[in-house]
């Protein structure tokens, strides 16, 4: 039973910059919750397996999530499996459970669970490996309107998985369909291909072009390969401030090479104001997310 706080929940979720309020999402939506729409409870618990607007509670998140999908928003099915798959072994009953979630969903016509089906189905995480299955199964998701799936698409194809033989022009049209569809990945797969030149004509302008709206969409690769371009004038005019801007764009949303250039131009005072404190806090945040450069393991 849809309730009218599910969508004043999501219109204070909603970051336009000038209106988001998490916190007012999370209590409307536990308003909705409470009066019965499941589609409510799996958007409070999205915002508390995340963090989002209050303390974090990943089991009473779950919890929610749980409600909200066997409540019949199938759409949550695939937000429970994926917060299941972050802490389950491979081979673990909460994997098998994901994969199953992700089942659920796809074949209730939600698209993305296809795509996460498609993905357990690829590494085996939770169901027996069957990459052919998978492969059908991102194509299926993209046909029908999954951004990620297009893109999980071009992936498999790019280089080929066993059973399916690798077809790089069609990889790159999957990679474009995601791409203008929203999904920043694809933008940034497709841009490496054109900038590379070895398996698709080399043209360095649109991947550029791509690679800035793989940024703009939230990509954190996309925003390290226009931003380390500009900076370092790799066959581009230099722009170090929007080289130092994509930077910080993709370091914002977990890359670890932005933060780690991004913390080479702050301590040199290139294209920003030199701040070795700054600089210092990008290195480390660099490293945290895994950055393999010497200085993470001194």
């Amino acid at each position: 039973m849809a309730s009218d706080f599910l969508p004043l929940g999501r219109t204070a979720r909603a970051d336009d910059g000038t209106t988001a309020d998490p916190a007012g999402a999370v209590r409307a939506f536990a308003a909705g919750c409470g009066r019965g729409d499941a589609a409510a409870c799996g958007e409070q618990g999205v915002q508390l397996v995340a963090g989002e607007g209050v303390a974090p509670d990943a089991d009473a998140g779950r919890a929610l999530l749980t409600r909200a999908c066997d409540g019949g928003a199938l759409a949550f099915c695939v937000d429970l499996g994926a917060s299941l798959l972050a802490v389950a072994p491979p081979a673990s009953a909460a994997a098998a459970r994901a994969a199953a979630l992700f089942r659920r969903a796809c074949e209730g016509n939600v698209a993305r669970g296809c795509t996460a089906q498609g993905e357990a189905q690829l590494t085996g995480r939770g169901v027996a490996a069957d990459p052919v299955g998978a492969v059908t199964l991102f194509a299926g998701a993209c046909a029908a309107g999954d951004a990620v799936g297009c893109t999980r698409l071009g992936i498999a194809l790019v280089d080929g998985v066993p059973g399916v033989r690798a077809d790089v022009i069609r990889a790159a049209q999957s990679f474009q369909t995601g791409c203008t569809a929203g999904d920043g990945d694809g933008c940034d797969r497709l841009a490496g291909l054109l900038w590379d030149g070895r398996r698709l004509p080399r043209d360095r302008a649109r991947a550029m072009t791509l690679w800035q709206r793989g940024c703009t969409a939230g990509s954190g690769p996309a925003c390290y390969g226009v931003g380390g371009r500009l900076v370092r004038g790799d066959d581009v005019r230099r722009d170090e401030v929007a080289g130092d801007a994509a930077l910080a764009r993709g370091c914002d949303v977990g890359e670890a090479r932005a933060c780690g250039l991004l913390s080479e131009q702050v301590a040199a005072g290139r294209g920003v104001a030199a701040d070795a404190i700054r600089a210092a806090t990008l290195l480390r945040r660099a490293c945290d997310l895994g950055w393999g450069d010497r200085r993470c393991r001194r």
